[in-house]
């Protein structure tokens, strides 16, 4: 990737570079965006897609709207890129991969199930080619596995269509089939076979040279050893070390589903709730909290430990150290308060909406001016005018960290000492025991059939005390997710 760049650069100070056609400016965004530089490709097209007040140009080719819409879904800008989708969808003859592009977008935001039906249509597609549209298919098995939550028809389906591969004329794909099926056999708890196929897509990325999905590959591996009870205890250890080895590589996805699976098998709140609470996806939330999982209890807020570089770590949430709380702007160490609403409390905002990945200049732009199109030529200084401002309050209140410009956009940094509180204990329950109650139900339903419940069938179906179980049976009354009959030791719940 880096080669590439080098020579992408080269090529795009070029005597003549963005006066070329728009299809072949088109070509060199896409493959700018490939190697890691999306922020290039949009320089590119922007004044090809918009005009200097922000309206669309009119005669704008349909794969270079689709192209703008992913290279802003790369940096960030979800909100606009969704907006480029539907306008290329209402036109009347949209193009035959726009079915590729929507899953690309929304498989970005953890939104598989809506992106299945574009991907169904552009296999449909008479005008699509042979590759793209095996393409589409493995994206469609994708989400089968994710969206629709059915890893056994995922695989049957993946196996069908290895058959049809070639595994030299059609590498890349080869060298992901293997990576799908372990992640399917993972969420069936089928280690034994999740294991054998890491060990077939080891092989291939061997076979076909470097490739990107070494470490991918060892995480998923980890993940999926953890279910193993004689190997757990050891490996449970090595998070560490291995959350180490990804924040050096940046790769924020898995680094994620590493500290999910820790929690999930270490029982440990405090973890848990660390990945829920900064997944700023309701979706990905959801598939975090899938079955089996042992739902820990929640802790009092949110607070995080930051670093002076990497992603910020979860520390127990306690009165007697330096703190600031990004909810009202209200610190340890002055008497100075960010107004709620304002640009610098917003900046804080966005942010700690992320535990894991930088915010990116255009996800900021986003969430500061949310009316506004990306632009180029003042976005990038407007993100950067809103960030010093913060910084210039946080030292002017004595505060030991800022917010800091790194790759791939902006995030706090500190001496890890003093940490920022990101949520009040009323706003964790009010965000994730909805999350928490209602699986914990679904559970209780699927051993019950569905009929009639008390506490002993709580106790049964979730391994629960007594008083946890009547604990959960009356929050799903308050919530509205069950209906009590009767009184005493004879109430029973339903559903409403």
């Amino acid at each position: 990737w880096a080669e590439a760049r080098e020579a992408l650069a080269s090529r795009a100070r070029s005597k003549g570079f963005l006066q070329q056609p728009v299809d072949e400016l088109t070509a060199w965004a896409q493959i700018a965006r490939r190697c890691g530089s999306p922020i290039d490709g949009a320089r590119w097209l922007k004044p090809r897609v918009r005009d200097a007040t922000g309206a669309f140009l009119r005669g704008v080719p349909g794969p270079t709207l689709l192209e703008y819409a992913a290279l802003l879904a790369d940096l960030g800008a979800f909100r606009e890129a969704d907006a480029l989708l539907e306008r290329v969808a209402a036109s009347p003859d949209p193009p035959p991969e726009l079915g590729q592009y929507v899953s690309l977008i929304r498989y970005r935001q953890w939104d598989w199930v809506t992106a299945l039906p574009w991907l169904d249509r552009m296999i449909a597609h008479p005008r699509v080619g042979e590759y793209a549209r095996k393409v589409a298919k493995v994206n469609r098995i994708t989400g089968r596995w994710r969206g629709e939550q059915d890893p056994g028809g995922a695989i049957s389906e993946l196996r069908e269509f290895e058959r049809a591969l070639d595994p030299e004329k059609e590498r890349l794909l080869w060298r992901e089939i293997p990576l799908i099926e372990a992640g399917c056999w993972s969420d069936l708890r089928k280690t034994r076979e999740a294991l054998i196929a890491y060990d077939e897509a080891e092989k291939r990325i061997q076979a076909g040279g470097p490739g990107q999905f070494k470490l991918h590959v060892e995480a998923n591996r980890w993940c999926t050893r953890l279910q193993v009870p004689t190997e757990r205890a050891k490996l449970l250890k090595g998070h560490g070390r291995l959350r180490e080895r990804l924040i050096e590589a940046e790769r924020w996805h898995i680094l994620r589903s590493v500290d999910v699976e820790y929690a999930r098998e270490a029982r440990d709140a405090l973890w848990m709730n660390h990945a829920l609470l900064g997944t700023p996806s309701p979706r990905a939330r959801e598939r975090m909290l899938r079955a089996p999982l042992a739902l820990p209890d929640l802790p009092q807020g949110h607070a995080l430990a930051l670093r002076e570089t990497g992603p910020p770590d979860p520390v127990p949430y306690a009165g007697d150290s330096e703190f600031l709380q990004v909810w009202n702007g209200v610190s340890s160490a002055s008497d100075r308060v960010l107004k709620e609403g304002f640009g610098e409390q917003r900046t804080l905002q966005a942010l700690c909406a992320d535990f894991y990945q930088p915010a990116s200049a255009l996800a900021l732009h986003e969430h500061l001016f949310p009316r506004e199109f990306f632009n180029p030529a003042s976005s990038f200084n407007r993100v950067h005018q809103a960030v010093s401002r913060l910084n210039r309050w946080l030292k002017a209140a004595r505060l030991p960290f800022s917010a800091e410009k790194v790759a791939g956009g902006y995030r706090l940094a500190g001496p890890g000492t003093p940490y920022v509180r990101v949520k009040p204990e009323a706003e964790v329950k009010e965000e994730l025991v909805p999350l928490r109650l209602r699986k914990r139900l679904e559970k209780v339903w699927g051993e019950t059939e569905g009929g009639e419940i008390g506490p002993a069938g709580v106790m049964k179906a979730l391994g629960v005390s007594r008083r946890l179980a009547t604990e959960i049976l009356r929050e799903g009354v308050e919530s509205g997710m069950l209906k009590a009959e009767g009184a005493g030791r004879g109430r029973k719940y339903r559903r409403p």
